[in-house]
């Protein structure tokens, strides 16, 4: 070994292969496009023949290429993660604990991209990743005799066999010969409890169902009695179009959709998700009255039977029964020719001023002691006239013509009385 390169290992550090140090060059070359070898929880680097638990920060650091580049460059696929088995494992441990402790982190790690977007990026992922060496090589029956371990993983008869002994280990260690055995005698359980029951998840148990053919109690059983009409299939054309023009049908509180035939609970999130429409934009579509429609679904034939039943209901409450305004409760019940009652207050209603009291007679005013003001929920009784008001000050300046001072001298109150309205205990 030259002293150049003995220099250069002292000044540079080790040969860890770790970022910022120094790598011997010694890219392998029986390392077949599309294979990444692994081996002891370590990835094969194909550029410096190094080991590493995770390349992508290495290729970055000291070959100044990206993770998608070096896919590119050695063929393999392109959603394939350069990090160990070993990781990986560490890596989704850590996921659930988290997912376990925080029922909100799910929600988290929602996409921000919308399903068109993403759609669109999966498809241009898979036009450029569908001739790669590794791509072909998954795709094949069976993995290469030559290099079984290697990429024998990514072929896809290996990863068949792999899941189906998962599955058989799974059965036996639950008590049962195969998953077919476990089909035919717990047909009655669910897709959930057969999935709790053998430790893997619904979505498998479901596939697993359809493959093999047994049917799964609940909706997808044949004898299955629908319980909520949204679970219907859509009524023919037929009587879709014999619905009569502005009429909205409801049933057992499910109101028809007339665009697509189907009952929903909610019409207005379906409309807007499914067909493009607003609310204003489905009733203008079919001319349908929307207080006509809103009626029907409180449970009445018409809107003129609704409005005769609440024909002594004010304004204010009828309003919010139609989830319209006072003034539009008005002209719903003049176009029906009825008369809004007189006097009706809200249920509940409580007036911002009390109304004045009658006033006093001249024997009661006479009876009140000397040096006294009385008050009553909150109104001041003016002791020249007997009249309840609200400030006695401007009261007997205006109709009595004298001053707050002389009005206090002649009635014997003091001096800081206050003739303006108070609240205060009744008299």
């Amino acid at each position: 070994m030259t002293f150049e390169l003995l220099r250069a290992r002292r000044e540079m550090g080790d040969q860890q292969g770790r970022p910022g140090h120094w790598i011997p060059p010694g890219r392998p070359t029986d390392v077949p496009l599309g294979v990444q070898p692994e081996s002891g929880g370590k990835l094969l680097c194909l550029e410096c023949g190094l080991w590493f638990r995770q390349l992508g920060q290495h290729v970055v650091a000291k070959h100044d290429m990206s993770a998608d580049d070096y896919r590119r460059v050695y063929e393999l696929p392109r959603g394939f993660g350069l990090h160990s088995s070993a990781v990986k494992q560490v890596r989704a441990e850590s996921q659930r604990e988290r997912l376990a402790a925080d029922p909100e982190f799910k929600a988290r790690l929602r996409p921000k991209r919308s399903r068109e977007e993403l759609a669109r990026l999966s498809k241009i992922a898979w036009y450029e990743s569908k001739d790669r060496a590794g791509v072909r090589a998954a795709r094949r029956q069976g993995p290469p005799a030559h290099n079984v371990a290697q990429y024998g993983h990514l072929g896809t008869a290996a990863m068949r066999a792999n899941r189906a002994a998962e599955v058989a280990e799974l059965c036996r260690a639950a008590g049962f010969a195969s998953i077919e055995e476990v089909f035919t005698e717990k047909a009655a359980l669910s897709n959930r409890e057969i999935a709790e029951l053998m430790g893997m998840s619904k979505g498998r148990v479901d596939k697993l169902r359809r493959r093999l053919g047994f049917d799964a109690p609940g909706r997808w059983a044949k004898d299955y009695v629908v319980k909520h009409p949204s679970m219907l299939p859509p009524i023919p054309a037929k009587e879709l179009a014999a619905v009569p023009y502005g009429t909205q049908p409801v049933k057992d509180g499910y109101p028809l959709c007339l665009e697509c035939g189907r009952w929903f609970k909610r019409l207005d999130q379906h409309i807007a998700v499914m067909h493009g429409l607003n609310v204003a934009d489905y009733y203008a579509r079919h001319g349908i009255d929307p207080h006509e429609a809103r009626a029907r679904e409180l449970g009445y034939a018409s809107l003129a039977d609704l409005l005769a039943a609440t024909a002594d209901w004010n304004g204010t409450d009828l309003g919010k029964l139609l989830g319209v305004t006072t003034r539009k409760t008005r002209e719903l019940r003049h176009r029906h020719g009825l008369t809004p009652p007189r006097g009706a207050r809200p249920v509940g209603f409580v007036p911002k001023t009390p109304r004045p009291h009658p006033p006093l007679s001249a024997a009661e005013l006479a009876a009140v002691p000397y040096g006294e003001q009385p008050d009553r929920d909150g109104q001041l009784l003016c002791l020249e006239c007997g009249e309840w008001t609200r400030g006695a000050g401007a009261h007997v300046r205006w109709k009595h013509g004298i001053g707050a001072a002389e009005y206090r001298a002649r009635h014997g109150l003091p001096a800081d009385t206050k003739l303006h309205r108070r609240l205060g205990a009744s008299s």
